[in-house]
């Protein structure tokens, strides 16, 4: 043991032992045990899979994965109890120490997560039918307050029964047909609700061809060009937005128009040249997850929206020549005053959760340079903004836009941003819980600190150092770096 690790660890323990929240100790020691917590074996059919390709920089991948899978147990404990094939796949993706324990992480954190939805159900479900069910709770504590809670509702049930019979007996002489349908409703409730959604879902769609012929409510375009620049936890956070967007629009008893243009085509990926097409690869992993996510847009019982492989210049010419195509991005210099209805506001389907390496900063200001189209941003006041990030999500940039248009005036800019940007945003670092920022700062401390353990004791082979220098290089802060990025990205885009 290091001479310095050791008294990092009594510093720490003697720090335990007087302070009553262990987050101002400091980051949590990490101990290297001889005997790991997990055995992660690659399944046989990834082995195959990864010999088959005969690739030399991907079997070094894997065989580095596997001392990874080797030695992180004997450091972590935070992992999952195993790992699926489609795991070991998403992890060979994956080049840096910090990339694969940030995704150990998030399947730990989405184990739990299952298993918690499922224990709700199973608790639904046994109150549901009074006790039933086979689910059982986890502690004794628990079990006892369902026993209790099954009680109580099979006592309510029965009063409630009581109730209904004797009110069956004094109305049957004079309404007998009219309280034979309402027993039959009331006792058959599950069968009835197919039927009222799909009556829900007709009226949203007479509701949204209604907003299209009367053409009352601005339109709104995504540009889905940057989906096949995501990365595959980017993209798939992406399409939830739009399937979140498409959904509260559906809702709304005034839904506006809304397209998704540029959306990546088959015959893009394929194109002769080779410069302004998309990954064969990255355009099929977003289909896939188009149908997974977006299928209401197949629909035939419900209209929500319309997908498109042109752009938006070419689906409204006459407001491309009126300039009615308004860009929205968080980088224009010029701020969008008030909401045209006979306009279109485009923006871009980029995720606001994490920083993409394949997408530059402000990427939605250089498409609109490029096409030449106005640029705006919302009128947000710098006290709105103290958290940070002014990258708002699609569902919020959509709900800001329909309650000012929608607003008393046309100008409720101020109680649109009170409403809809989180208080995190709102709230300067200072103005934060501390205890819980120095908890986060104690974590990710401790998980960069790993990281590097993991990179000193398994190095970094040659290719995958590359992909991390590369990827680097795109994230550069200078501006010389930035600007470099910006013209291989418009070239990308468009050819």
């Amino acid at each position: 043991m290091r001479l310095d690790s050791f008294c990092y660890r009594f510093i720490w323990r003697l720090k335990r032992r007087f302070y009553r929240y262990k987050d101002k100790c400091g980051p949590i020691p990490i101990v290297e045990r001889e005997q790991p917590c997990r055995h992660f074996a690659p399944p046989a059919t990834v082995l195959a899979t990864v010999q088959q390709r005969n690739c030399p920089e991907q079997l070094a991948n894997f065989e580095r994965l596997c001392a990874q899978l080797q030695f992180i147990p004997r450091v972590a404990t935070y992992l999952p109890t195993q790992l699926e094939e489609r795991d070991w796949h998403r992890l060979l993706e994956l080049h840096s120490a910090k990339e694969r324990l940030c995704y150990l992480t998030f399947l730990v954190k989405r184990n739990k997560m299952r298993q918690k939805t499922e224990h709700k159900k199973a608790q639904m479900q046994l109150m549901r039918s009074g006790g039933g069910g086979t689910a059982m709770p986890k502690t004794e504590e628990e079990e006892d307050e369902l026993e209790e809670e099954f009680e109580e509702e099979e006592e309510g049930r029965k009063i409630v029964e009581e109730e209904e019979e004797k009110e069956e007996r004094d109305k049957e002489e004079e309404e007998e047909k009219g309280d034979e349908q309402r027993t039959a409703t009331r006792k058959n409730k599950a069968f009835a609700l197919p039927f009222i959604s799909t009556a829900n879902r007709i009226a949203a769609s007479h509701r949204y061809i209604r907003s299209l012929q009367l053409a009352e409510t601005p339109r709104i375009a995504f540009d889905c060009r940057f989906l096949t620049l995501h990365s595959k936890r980017g993209l798939n956070l992406t399409m939830l937005q739009l399937q979140m967007l498409l959904s509260a629009n559906r809702d709304r008893q005034m839904p506006w128009p809304i397209h998704l243009c540029n959306f990546p085509s088959t015959s893009s990926s394929t194109d002769d040249d080779g410069t302004g097409g998309a990954d064969a690869g990255a355009v099929a992993e977003v289909h896939a997850l188009c149908r997974m996510r977006l299928n209401s847009l197949d629909s035939t019982r419900c209209v929500t929206g319309e997908l498109h492989t042109e752009s938006y210049t070419e689906l409204f010419p006459e407001l491309r020549s009126a300039d009615k195509i308004v860009y929205l991005s968080p980088h224009s210099k010029e701020s969008l005053t008030h909401i045209d209805p006979d306009a279109c506001y485009v923006i871009g389907a980029i995720v606001d959760r994490a920083r993409e390496p394949r997408i530059p900063p402000k990427a939605s200001l250089l498409v609109s340079e490029e096409e030449q189209l106005p640029c705006r941003r919302f009128p947000i006041p710098p006290e709105f903004l103290r958290g940070g990030n002014p990258m708002l999500t699609l569902v919020q940039a959509m709900t800001i836009l329909q309650h000012v248009f929608h607003s008393p005036g046309g100008d409720d800019w101020h109680g649109a941003f009170e409403q809809y940007i989180p208080k995190r945003k709102r709230l300067a670092p200072a103005e934060k819980n501390t205890v819980i920022r120095l908890r986060y700062d104690n974590i990710h401390t401790r998980n960069r600190e790993m990281a590097r353990i993991v990179e000193q004791r398994i190095p970094t082979t040659a290719a995958a150092a590359n992909v991390d220098q590369q990827q680097t290089n795109n994230g550069g802060g200078r501006s010389d770096q930035k600007m470099a990025v910006g013209m291989r990205f418009l070239s990308r885009i468009f050819g």
